[in-house]
Formats: structure tokens, sequence, C-alpha cells
């Protein structure tokens, strides 16, 4: 079998250091005044509640990544919460700027439409599925274009999303 993964952890959009609870960092990304725009300086990530974090500290970001996470803020905040998500990372992003999504398709929503009270209710009211995720982005929410994106030759085929490239 191959060899577990490293520690996870999460290094903020302003370069400092957060823990993800999985254990110790395994290397050390310090800021650089004198090449900020090369790699991996120019490269950051955020893990926050998206919808709810009405203080993006900064100037728009050239992509946004949303992997496997949709079908959760649809559990959580309904409809609702998935417009709201989806216009946040829209004003969020430069002119230009990309939002990648992969998101799960409806029929493995059943699997944990019951976990708790809240989720089942909203499940219940979910009218915005998530085939019609491309064209709420195109219409209503104002990206210009979408690009689906494929899995590379030699890829897991057995996590195989739907998986596109939103460009504003």
């Amino acid at each position: 079998p191959p060899p577990p993964a490293p520690p996870a952890s999460v290094i903020s959009h302003k370069g400092g250091e957060t823990r993800s609870g999985r254990g110790p960092l395994t290397a050390t990304i310090v800021d650089s005044d004198e090449a900020p725009f090369e790699f991996p300086h120019s490269c950051s990530f955020m893990h926050c509640d998206w919808a709810e974090d009405a203080n993006v500290d900064c100037d728009g970001y050239d992509c946004i990544l949303a992997l496997s996470v949709t079908k959760w803020v649809h559990y959580n905040k309904g409809d609702a919460g998935v417009k709201a998500f989806f216009s946040k990372i829209f004003e969020s992003l430069k002119e230009g700027g990309v939002f990648v999504h992969e998101w799960q398709e409806w029929h493995s929503y059943k699997k944990k439409k019951t976990l708790t009270a809240e989720i089942k209710k909203h499940c219940s009211e979910m009218v915005l599925k998530p085939d019609m995720f491309t064209e709420h982005l195109l219409k209503e929410v104002g990206f210009k274009k979408a690009e689906t994106l494929h899995p590379g030759e030699g890829a897991n085929q057995g996590f195989a999303r739907p998986f596109a490239a939103f460009y504003k």
C-alpha cells in the first residue's frame, strides 16, 4: 500500500500558519518581500465559512476552489445558503478570475439527508439541485463562461464527480 499522506495544514492568505487539526507542519513557507508574486508566495489558502465571513481581507482573488463542499453548504444552509455562497465567490473574484467547482450529484444527497433535523428540513425544501448549478452560476450569479473539466489519464475513476471552471 502507498505511504500515508503527510499531515495537513492550512496557510492563510496573509502567509501566517494555521492548523487544521492534523498535526505539525512538515515545511515552513516564509513570507517574501523580495519575490511576493513567485510561487509559493503567490499561492495561499483560506479555510472559512465563505457565505458567513463578511470580511474578505483582499482586493480580490484570481482563483477560488470549492471542492466537495457545496453539498455541505446546501445541507446546512439550504438553497439560500448555496446561492449566497456562489454570490460571495463571484464578488470575491477579480475580473477575469476563475471559480473551480466540484460538486456532488443529487443522488449522493440521500446518504446523509436525515443526519440532523435541520438537514432533513433543508433537503425537503431544496429546489436548486446540483444539475442546475451551472445554469444558476451563468444566468443568475453572472459568470461569463463555464468549462467542463475532466480528470487526466490515470486519475482515480472511483472519485469522478462533476468538475467545472467558471470565469468572471
